[in-house]
C-alpha cells in the first residue's frame, strides 16, 4: 500500500509540478566507473553549454555568485574518482567529494571494505582510494567533504557513536589533506536519516554545509542555509530523462516523505 502511494504522488508530481530548469542545480553520484563516464561527461557538457559555473557547496549556497550555478559531487570512497581527473579537466569542472575516511585502500583491511561495500549496497567489491590519490584529488582543486568514517545510518546511532563518526572522520580527513573540512554530507541522505540534533551538532563542529539526497528540492532555499539538496544524476538514463528529474518541483513530496521523489 505504501509503495502505491509513493508511485501515485510520483506520478502526480510528474504531471503538475515540473518547472523550468533552476538556476541553481545540485547533482550527485557515487562510483564513475569507465563505462559511465562518457554519459558523464555529455550531461556535464550539456548543463555548461546552457550557462551553468561549476562551483563548490558554499558557493552554491552563497548570496552572491554566478546567477546559474552547478554543484557536481560524489559520495562514499571510490577509486574511479582519481582516474577520472582528466575526464574533469577536460571538462573545466571542480568536483566535490564526501570521503567515507574508514577505508581508504591503504589504510584499511580487506575485511573493513568489503563490510563497507555491503553497507552501501554495493554488489562488487570496489577499490577505494589511497591517501596518495586523496591528496593528488586535492592538488587538481577538487574539495573534500566528510561522509562519516564508516558509512552507518546516523539515525540509528547513539550521540555517543557521533564522535566516532563524524568528528573522528573530520579529523582524520583534515589530517590527511592538510585543510579544514567544512562540508558534510549525512550517508544515504533521506530525512529519515538525519535529524536537527545532528545538524547542530555538525554546526558545532564548524560544518558549514551539509549535503542531502533529497530529490526534488532545488526550488527551495532551506530555512537553514547549512543545507544543501542534491538530486540524483541516473547513469542509465538518458540525458532528457535526467534533466527531467531536475524539473521536479517535489517539495511537498519530500516534506510529506523525507524521501527522493524520483526513487
Amino acid at each position: 500500500m505504501k509503495q502505491q502511494i509513493l508511485k501515485t504522488f510520483r506520478g502526480v508530481h510528474a504531471v503538475f509540478r515540473r518547472r523550468q530548469l533552476p538556476n541553481r542545480i545540485a547533482i550527485y553520484g557515487h562510483e564513475l566507473p569507465p563505462e559511465q563516464r562518457q554519459h558523464f561527461a555529455a550531461c556535464i557538457s550539456h548543463l555548461v553549454s546552457m550557462g551553468y559555473v561549476s562551483v563548490n557547496p558554499r558557493e552554491y549556497a552563497a548570496v552572491e555568485g554566478p546567477s546559474k550555478r552547478l554543484f557536481v559531487s560524489f559520495d562514499d570512497n571510490f577509486a574511479d574518482w582519481y582516474d577520472s581527473l582528466a575526464l574533469f579537466d577536460r571538462l573545466g569542472i571542480s568536483c566535490t567529494f564526501y570521503v567515507t575516511s574508514g577505508v581508504f585502500f591503504d589504510r584499511s583491511t580487506r575485511a573493513e571494505q568489503k563490510a563497507f561495500m555491503n553497507q552501501i549496497c554495493q554488489p562488487d567489491e570496489k577499490p577505494t582510494l589511497s591517501v596518495t590519490q586523496l591528496k593528488k584529488i586535492v592538488a587538481r582543486g577538487h574539495t573534500i567533504g566528510c561522509h562519516t568514517h564508516t558509512h552507518p545510518v546516523l539515525s540509528q546511532l547513539s550521540s555517543e557513536r557521533w564522535d566516532r563518526e563524524i568528528a573522528h572522520s573530520k579529523r582524520v580527513l583534515e589530517r590527511l589533506i592538510d585543510q579544514k573540512i567544512v562540508d558534510f554530507s549525512f550517508p544515504f541522505g533521506m530525512r529519515r536519516d538525519f535529524s536537527s540534533t545532528l545538524s547542530a551538532y555538525c554546526q558545532g563542529l564548524g560544518f558549514q554545509t551539509i549535503a542531502t539526497g533529497i530529490s526534488g528540492q532545488l526550488y527551495q532555499h532551506s530555512i537553514d542555509p547549512m543545507f544543501v539538496h542534491r538530486t540524483g544524476w541516473k547513469s542509465h538514463l538518458p540525458i532528457a530523462e535526467n534533466i527531467k528529474n531536475l524539473q521536479l518541483d517535489a517539495r511537498i513530496y519530500g516534506k510529506l516523505f523525507g524521501r527522493s521523489v524520483i526513487g
